[in-house]
């Protein structure tokens, strides 16, 4: 049998020396509040009273739980038994004319006899108890109730010593012990539904989760943190939906949209499509549909019906959002009978319940509708002129010297010199202490070599005071001499990447990863934010142009240019006048005609010699010219960025704190992490349950346990064939690519 091992009563448990006490981020006071946090964690975890199992060979001996599964079963099966027979007795004899005409019916089939689901229902709607048997007193009800709480307890034990019972005969000790240590907290009186969901998810609601529900049941306003695969999404929103869904006030769900639809099909499955019967409502919005005031009055009508029937009513983060914008969009458009329509359909009493919190109310998500017609963006040749000339400049032999292994990773590609080289940026404090040097040297290489466009740079090279405007934060605009607008609003392009640290910004970003262009599905053709390896974000984009600018010419430097987009630039460069297309074409030759064969080189060595109907020539010129530096620049300054950075003259602007506004403060959240309470709107705090206060110092212990680790080599092969190099070496069955190893590389790679 499991034993509990005995504890001292007063001594508490060693705690092990903080790992984090050298962590360099302990020099600012947020990085030292933060510290602290994680070292009260870490001490809460190793002094938790939680209790401490070991298992006998008696335990795991299957035989033993199938003699106990046994006796539940008997004792289940005697209680169905025993409500089978109270609903199903009626009086007999003189004066019962009543219950001799119900058993008429119930002979004719005219009146309900109960089934194994009817008595599951009467666990929460005793009025079915009498439906069934009239005939009861009003003490013979209660007791037929409190039978159905047992039989269903007993549901519930016997799923439960199945489990164990495997568990014994698997010799799995770890869930073994975990059922062991569920016990229930909570009255089956108060809560009769949660008792149904257990029994018809086969599963024992776990004291944790029981603890974070009333928490957030008892605390409007409260955002809690329960660890990763604890039940937050299977357990806990059911067992809230259960008690909030009280056809008094809409219950509204607000999760992540990739786990809206996995949400929807659990709900359906558990609480809609089972004895529960608790309808489950989507409402999707998008700014696309057109409203009017049919279909307002219709979304009313589907809430009003989802508040009235007990439902749960789940949206995804951007429906509410939008909904909300489109409000301010009809104002704008004068339509002030949809606008009331919606106010309306705003003001229906709600409770909201965020689910995966932490990136719900995240700090730097937002939705934007643009409002108003395209214009160019400002200075728009002054900024990609100024990001393609430093991104130039990147490649000099003296700007590497200064980007070591310290601070940069860069992989230089001798067989493809046309190509432009990756680098990314590391940051810590190393970085810190060497930008201001790489700005000095940016500077000074670009004023030295400026691009042809950007010629009249080499004016200032001894100017001391535009270096420093370029490089130094602290610089002002009125230091500046007098200048021609066109030449100002280059310096204040190159100072925004420089000084104000926006190259510094891009160049942190891992490509493919944290940016990256989307090949398919068409939209537009500039870098847009991703939210996983390979995994571009759906219909988001960079806020900050600049930005958008310089992480879209990394991205098609990097992947290269596809057939069609190269034949594309091709085109532009021979709409050129003559000498035009002559020095441009000799700059594209210079970099791809060391890597060409001969016969190559003879066929391409001329603009006259290039014929874009001829395809076995534009193979050559595919092969040789897609991932050429100064090809893809061309192609993006007169293609793409001049159309695609046009910008709109407003924007709506809605994000977390108008999904954690409500008009009654009825805002509750949970997540697996608590690392931006500080960040949270003001509407919700952070109170996370005082017994689960060790989570993130558990999660630290766990890294710490396993101190085996590994350092790749960082040259050779590209990283993710090293990767799998070595699984294939150690015969790993599953990666866990957390950093991204594998970025570019499909599965079947």
């Amino acid at each position: 049998m499991p034993r509990r091992k005995k504890r001292p009563k007063v001594q508490l448990p060693e705690v092990p020396p903080f790992p984090l006490e050298s962590a360099s981020c302990g020099a600012t006071t947020m990085g030292r509040e933060m510290l602290q946090e994680l070292r009260d964690s870490w001490v809460a975890h190793h002094r938790s009273e939680a209790s401490e199992l070991e298992v006998t060979e008696a335990a795991l001996d299957g035989t033993l739980w199938e003699r106990k599964l046994g006796l539940v079963a008997q004792q289940r099966q005697q209680m169905e038994d025993y409500l089978a027979r109270a609903l199903g007795t009626f009086p007999e004899g003189a004066g019962t004319r009543r219950a001799a005409a119900f058993r008429v019916r119930l002979l004719a089939n005219k009146a309900p006899r109960a089934g194994i689901i009817d008595i599951v229902r009467m666990a929460w709607r005793q009025d079915l108890i009498q439906v069934f048997n009239p005939f009861l007193s009003d003490a013979a009800r209660q007791s037929v109730h409190d039978a159905v709480l047992t039989f269903l307890q007993l549901c519930v034990l016997e799923d439960k010593f199945k489990r164990i019972r495997a568990y014994a005969v698997g010799a799995v000790t770890p869930l073994l012990l975990q059922e062991l240590l569920v016990t229930r907290q909570w009255e089956v009186r108060r809560h009769p539904q949660w008792l149904v969901f257990e029994v018809e998810g086969r599963l024992q609601i776990r004291p944790t989760q029981y603890i974070v529900a009333m928490k957030l049941i008892e605390d409007p306003g409260a955002v809690v943190q329960l660890n990763m695969g604890e039940g937050k999404t299977r357990v806990i929103v059911p067992m809230l939906v259960l008690h909030w869904a009280d056809r008094q006030r809409l219950l509204r769900v607000t999760a992540l949209t990739a786990l809206l639809g996995e949400m929807f099909e659990f709900m359906q499955l558990n609480l809609c499509g089972g004895v529960l019967g608790r309808k489950v409502f989507l409402m999707p919005f998008h700014r696309d549909v057109n409203l009017d005031l049919d279909d307002v009055r219709a979304m009313h009508s589907s809430i009003d019906h989802c508040r009235r029937a007990g439902g749960v009513l789940l949206v995804a983060v951007e429906h509410r959002l939008s909904s909300q914008l489109k409000w301010h969009e009809l104002r704008m458009k004068g339509e002030a009978a949809l606008c009331s329509a919606l106010s309306d359909l705003f003001a229906v009493p709600a409770r909201e319940l965020l689910d995966e919190s932490d990136e719900v109310l995240r700090h730097k998500y937002q939705l934007i509708y643009a409002v108003g017609s395209h214009v160019p963006l400002p200075d728009g040749t002054d900024r990609w002129l100024s990001a393609e000339a430093l991104l130039r400049v990147l490649r000099s032999a003296r700007v590497l010297q200064v980007l070591n292994s310290d601070v940069a990773e860069c992989k230089l590609s001798p067989e493809r010199p046309e190509a432009f080289s990756r680098l990314r940026l590391l940051g810590g404090p190393k970085m810190e202490a060497a930008c201001a040097q790489l700005y000095e040297v940016l500077a000074q290489e670009l004023l030295e070599t400026p691009p042809y466009e950007l010629a009249w740079l080499r004016c200032y090279l001894s100017n001391a005071i535009i270096r420093r405007f370029l490089t130094k934060p602290e610089a002002s605009e009125a230091d500046l001499p007098l200048l021609a607008p066109e030449r100002r609003s280059v310096l204040l392009a190159l100072r925004g990447f420089l000084a104000c640290g926006v190259l510094r910004h891009c160049l942190e970003k891992r490509h493919r990863v944290d940016f990256g262009v989307r090949r398919s599905g068409g939209g537009k053709r500039l870098a847009i934010p991703f939210r996983a390896s390979d995994t571009p974000s759906e219909r988001s984009e960079f806020g900050h142009p600049d930005c958008a600018i310089v992480l879209t010419l990394l991205s098609y430097y990097y992947d290269g240019l596809s057939r069609s987009e190269l034949k594309a630039a091709f085109r532009k460069l021979l709409e050129c006048g003559q000498s035009a297309q002559e020095d441009l074409y000799d700059a594209w030759f210079a970099l791809s005609s060391e890597t060409m064969a001969d016969e190559a080189r003879v066929t391409v060595d001329n603009v006259g010699k290039v014929d874009l109907s001829n395809e076995l020539q534009f193979d050559v010129l595919y092969q040789h010219f897609h991932l050429n530096f100064e090809t893809v620049g061309f192609w993006l300054k007169h293609c793409v960025l001049p159309v695609e950075t046009s910008q709109f003259p407003h924007k709506l602007v809605a994000n977390a704190w108008h999904l954690a506004d409500n008009h009654d403060g009825l805002v509750h959240g949970f997540s697996g992490t608590n690392d931006n309470h500080r960040a949270l709107p003001l509407q919700v705090s952070q109170k996370d349950v005082p017994a689960l206060q060790g989570t993130n110092g558990k999660m630290l212990g766990l890294i710490m346990e396993n101190p085996e680790f590994f350092v790749l080599p960082g040259h050779g092969p590209v990283r993710w064939q090293v990767v799998l190099e070595f699984v294939a070496e150690r015969k790993v069955d599953v990666l866990i690519d957390c950093g991204a190893l594998t970025a570019g590389a499909s599965n079947l790679q």
